[in-house]
């Protein structure tokens, strides 16, 4: 699917990017290459205008670049804790995870505790 830039225009318009957003330094396919994935164009873009963020002290999407080489390399252990989860009750975590075939990457995390 193409990347289509009005979804991320009509979000901005209604909640501007942060004032001061956090960014991560590191080049997109340096991180790419690190975890060995291509994130979704819409999530780069994304990133290049919010930054690591919060919406509603609750949602929170992260700025991979922020992520050591190490950090990255440690991404599928940290991603564990679904796998177990899905052991534990499959009935209601039935998806893959990443690095699994077709596994979904945690690029974000819910949290009413901010």
């Amino acid at each position: 699917m193409a990347y289509n830039s009005a979804t991320l225009d009509q979000l901005v318009a209604l909640v501007p990017p942060p004032s001061s957003p956090r960014f991560g330094t590191r080049a997109w396919d340096e991180l790419f290459a690190d975890i060995g994935i291509r994130l979704p164009d819409d999530y780069v873009a994304f990133i290049e205008r919010y930054g690591s963020c919060r919406f509603a002290r609750w949602l929170g999407i992260h700025d991979m670049r922020l992520l050591s080489k190490e950090a990255c390399a440690q991404m599928p252990q940290e991603m564990d804790y679904y796998r177990e989860w899905r052991e534990d009750s499959p009935e209601e975590h039935s998806l893959a995870m990443w690095p699994e075939p077709d596994g979904f990457f945690q690029w974000g995390s819910a949290s009413r505790r901010c």
